[in-house]
């Protein structure tokens, strides 16, 4: 498990914000010229991407573990709810397309929440577009793997208690 000051250890499960969850396999030190760097070694889950991030450098890269209880309550609550912001109405696809995938990047789950929440909402408005719905199932996906993780729990669960909790207000379209 991750201590206070952000030290992963192998085997700890975090998220990476380009990529979403990830797990440290390894620690390893390695030569570049004159430095010897000790690098995380970090393996995209459901995916062949292995990332490799200097120890030093966690905090700037945006690695962080994952969520914690109180975090999971604000998604949980945030997925219920209803968007405040009525961004489709005020802005261009190209702008909400630039502000969904920066939240994204962001590698904030409360982000990620946003993101689908809204764009869950604007499906129950009209059809998407191939964009809006790739960035949905992103969104989905990210909250649902880290869901998984932090609550222990198969991600078959955690999607079916999104569509079942979604299904009680509106309809899901991911």
């Amino acid at each position: 498990m991750c201590d206070n000051n952000n030290v992963f250890k192998v085997g700890d499960n975090a998220v990476y914000p380009s990529h979403g969850l990830v797990k440290v396999v390894s620690i390893e030190e390695k030569s570049i010229g004159d430095q010897t760097l000790k690098l995380l070694i970090l393996q995209v889950v459901d995916s062949d991407i292995t990332v490799m991030i200097p120890e030093g450098s966690v905090q700037a890269r945006g690695l962080r573990p994952i969520a914690k209880k109180n975090e999971l309550k604000t998604l949980w609550s945030l997925i219920k709810g209803k968007t405040k912001f009525k961004t489709e109405d005020n802005l261009s696809w190209n702008k909400r397309y630039r502000t969904y995938t920066e939240k994204l990047k962001s590698g904030n789950i409360i982000m990620a929440g946003e993101v689908f929440r809204e764009i869950n909402d604007i499906s129950q408005k009209k059809d998407l577009s191939f964009g809006e719905q790739k960035i949905l199932e992103t969104a989905f996906n990210r909250i649902v793997k880290e869901l998984s993780a932090a609550l222990k729990a198969k991600e078959d669960e955690i999607y079916i208690d999104i569509k079942k909790l979604l299904k009680k207000q509106d309809s899901i379209n991911v």
